[in-house]
């Protein structure tokens, strides 16, 4: 942290939501999380302090997605 940002890393666990519906047929007595992608990763955000006390984001690291219109 100084006077301007502040710097936050963030470690999360994921999982690929796409796969929370699966079928385990032909896959007799397979384990409940077999077919679902997961992992770790880890993003650093940047963020500048505002004079309202708030915070900007200034940057990250990792994937981004686009911005809705």
């Amino acid at each position: 942290e100084t006077p301007e940002t502040v710097t936050m890393i963030v470690r999360y666990r994921w999982l690929d939501e796409g796969q929370l519906d699966f079928d385990d047929d032909g896959l007799p007595g397979a384990p409940p999380f077999f077919q679902r992608c997961t992992g770790w990763a880890e993003r650093t955000f940047t963020f500048v302090k505002m004079t309202d006390g708030g915070l900007q984001v200034r940057s990250m690291t990792g994937p981004q997605r686009p911005r809705s219109a």
